[in-house]
């Protein structure tokens, strides 16, 4: 079958977002489908539309604005370092077509036999703007077969306003899996017949991963720190990481990336590496121990069998958190969180046994997803 995928595939400097991009064509492409990814871009209308309340905005708080334009340059120099680019050229298939506005989308689809939206939070949007419709495969002919793979709606409540709204359009999907066990919950509340289905980069395994990895000469022991969504260094009790890294001897080696909010540089005394998308992979695999407050940064530490700590984002961005501590209750690694200081400290001295995991239901789960793509693309 020839598939469109719709994701959010122009990240440049998130991994995990170029990561569940590349996952989902790949294993799709690997099983014999023509899939490829949908290239759309919100509207340059609506873009401009935000640039105009930012600029007058920042009239009014001109400080904040020198800070932010500093920051953003900063952000697209290191863009430029980590090259995305060339990862999603020589490892992604794209629609010839790119498509920067609904419209567009809409009077002249992409051709398919099956359009699929996730993994990632997809429906974490507002309905009533025309412009997030693509995510929702709100476009193409009736007949074409829709899927939400692994979809997430980024939150434990419904987030996308228009209930009847939302119903109207899943109604003419012929299969809908979430990623979260708070969206099946979501689903359920409305009606709506759904399954689960694990986050697309978990369909490869360890050896495809593998055969990405830029191999490393001999070198010291280091501790590999993934920062997503961290605004301080309180945030992720930096002072005690560093407190134990110094006492190992260790290096700290620190990749920052975007999610909500832009990459930083935080932490005093760490070494920065603004990774290609192998050496990311490459960081993780060779490192003594990762943390992270990434899903994707934890994801990618179980999958290599790596010893890691995992820290939750606090204040507004908490709600992200479920999803995380749902993926480690399905290996029992819940005790791999850290809520203090002490729990980084007791946590980065004990080793996880993988040998002793319990992984009967993560395996279920690979199988049951593997099982809801191959029941509606044949």
């Amino acid at each position: 079958m020839r598939i469109g995928i719709i994701t959010h595939w122009m990240a440049t400097d998130n991994y995990g977002g170029i990561l569940q991009t590349y996952a989902l064509q790949r294993y799709l492409r690997d099983i014999g489908h023509d899939a490829y990814v949908i290239r759309f871009s919100r509207s340059p209308k609506s873009r401009f539309i935000i640039r105009v309340k930012r600029i007058v905005y920042n009239l009014f708080h001109i400080s904040e604005f020198l800070s932010q334009q500093k920051e953003n340059h900063q952000v697209t120099k290191w863009a430029s370092i980590r090259n995305f680019k060339k990862f999603a050229d020589e490892h992604i298939r794209f629609s010839s077509s790119h498509y920067l506005s609904y419209n567009e989308l809409a009077q002249n689809p992409p051709l398919a036999d099956a359009y699929i939206t996730g993994s990632d939070q997809v429906w974490c949007f507002d309905l009533n703007n025309k412009e997030n419709l693509p995510f929702f495969l709100a476009f193409g002919p009736r007949d074409v077969v829709r899927l939400s793979y692994a979809a997430s709606f980024g939150h434990d409540s419904f987030p996308c306003k228009d209930i009847t709204k939302f119903k109207k359009i899943i109604s003419c999907y012929n299969g809908v899996s979430l990623r979260e066990e708070s969206g099946l919950s979501i689903c359920n509340e409305l009606g709506i017949e759904s399954v689960r289905c694990v986050d697309s980069t978990l369909l490869l395994n360890k050896e495809q991963y593998i055969s990405l990895v830029h191999k490393k000469e001999s070198q010291s022991p280091y501790l590999y720190l993934y920062s997503v969504n961290v605004s301080s260094p309180d945030e992720i009790y930096w002072d005690e990481i560093k407190k134990n890294v110094d006492i190992r001897h260790w290096k700290c080696l620190v990749t920052t990336g975007s999610g909500y909010i832009p990459a930083r540089e935080l932490f005093d005394g760490a070494t920065y590496d603004y990774s290609s998308v192998e050496d990311w992979l490459s960081n993780i695999y060779y490192s003594d121990v990762v943390v992270t407050a990434s899903f994707h940064g934890v994801v990618f530490s179980i999958i290599f069998e790596k010893d890691f700590v995992y820290i939750p984002l606090k204040s507004k961005l908490s709600s992200g958190n479920s999803r995380i501590k749902d993926l480690l209750s399905i290996y029992g690694l819940e005790y791999r969180i850290a809520n203090s200081s002490n729990d980084v400290s007791k946590l980065l001295s004990q080793s996880i046994d993988y040998s002793n995991i319990n992984t009967d239901r993560f395996i279920h789960l690979i199988e049951q997803s593997k099982s809801f793509l191959n029941e509606y693309l044949k």
